[in-house]
């Protein structure tokens, strides 16, 4: 295989895995924590992405939140955007999306929100989407922890013990499940 890699390496950028794990992958920050997790982020995207965005369209202030409560942006009635800031507002959203799509949860409500104005967005819905990135402004190193360890459970363990089967067994009598004949035989034991 080193001589297709070396091959490939002559005629593409490749990061050599010889020199650790990766630390920076589509848009993604990759580290670990203290405790040895894994924590996944995208600092580095958003900070570029912001400066695009600043660049794009001028300074804006930091927001404590990504969107109101009770906001109706499906109510606004403010000056449907021209055609050049109609094309910024696509690229804006299309940026939250990516940023939803790597880790960036918590805007995932007020990205979705906005998403359904692309097509004919208002000037209010542009100042929503400029919210939005106000408050990654704010908060540009939220990350997600992967935590291998057992889940700590507290209380009663007698609800993570029910056989489902038989609970169900009354209602859905003729159930059964399938499995594929094709399904290849487990190199470890399962239990």
């Amino acid at each position: 295989p080193q001589a297709v890699m070396s091959e490939i390496e002559s005629m593409f950028g490749v990061k050599d895995s010889s020199k650790g794990p990766p630390d920076y992958y589509l848009g993604n920050d990759y580290k670990r924590d203290q405790k040895g997790r894994w924590c996944i982020g995208c600092k580095k995207y958003l900070k570029e992405a912001l400066t695009r965005v600043e660049n794009l369209m001028g300074s804006f202030q930091k927001q404590g939140r990504p969107m109101e409560a009770n906001d109706h942006p499906e109510e606004d009635t403010s000056n449907i955007l021209n055609d050049d800031m109609h094309r910024k507002y696509q690229m804006l959203i299309g940026m939250l999306n990516w940023l939803v799509t790597i880790g960036r949860i918590d805007i995932a409500y007020a990205v979705s929100s906005m998403s359904r104005f692309s097509s004919c967005p208002r000037e209010g819905h542009l100042t929503r989407v400029m919210k939005v990135f106000g408050y990654l402004k704010k908060y540009p190193n939220r990350r997600i922890v992967v935590d291998s360890a057992d889940p700590i459970i507290e209380g009663d363990l007698s609800t993570i013990e029910i056989d489902y089967v038989d609970a169900f067994r009354d209602f859905y009598p003729d159930a059964h499940e399938e499995i594929d004949v094709n399904i290849p035989t487990p190199r470890i034991d399962e239990m």
